[in-house]
C-alpha cells in the first residue's frame, strides 16, 4: 500500500470532517490550493482503532503516510484478540495497517483498519472509489 495511491495533495489540504460508524472512518479532505475546490473521501474500512490527542484549530494537514508496522497496530490487534468474533466482514484481527495524518501543529490522527479506500475521479469500478 502506499499514500500516493490514496490519490489526494496531502500537504496543505485541509480536514473538512472526520467521521466514524459501524463499518468505517471516514475523513473529508478538501484538498489545498488557492482556488482548489476538489474533496476526496478516504473509507478506513474494518478499523480497529483510532487516536487523535492534542487536536486544537488546526485543520491543515502536513502530511500523510501508510505503515504496515506500528506498535499502535500491534496494539489494536492485541485488544481485539480478547474479544468475541466480529460481525463486520471488513475486520480482521491480523494483517492490518496504519494511516497516519499529521497536522501543522504536530498533532497526528491514527487509524489502524484492514483497507483504505479512496473517493477517486479517475476509477474503474463506477463508484468513484479504489481499494487499497
Amino acid at each position: 500500500m502506499k499514500i500516493e495511491e490514496l490519490n489526494v495533495r496531502w500537504p496543505d489540504s485541509s480536514i473538512r470532517g472526520i467521521s466514524v460508524d459501524y463499518d468505517a472512518l471516514k475523513v473529508e479532505i478538501q484538498e489545498g490550493g488557492k482556488f482548489n475546490l476538489d474533496t476526496r473521501t478516504l473509507f478506513c474500512l474494518g478499523f480497529l482503532g483510532f487516536q487523535m490527542i492534542g487536536f486544537w484549530d488546526e485543520v491543515i494537514i502536513r502530511d500523510a503516510k501508510i505503515y504496515s508496522e506500528h506498535h499502535f497496530i500491534a496494539k489494536c490487534e492485541h485488544r481485539v484478540k480478547q474479544q468475541l468474533p466480529s460481525g463486520s466482514i471488513e475486520r480482521s484481527v491480523e494483517g492490518n495497517s496504519l494511516f497516519e495524518m499529521e497536522l501543522i501543529d504536530g498533532c497526528k490522527l491514527w487509524v489502524c483498519a484492514k483497507h483504505f479506500v479512496a473517493d477517486s475521479p479517475d476509477s474503474t469500478d463506477g463508484l468513484g472509489t479504489r481499494r487499497l
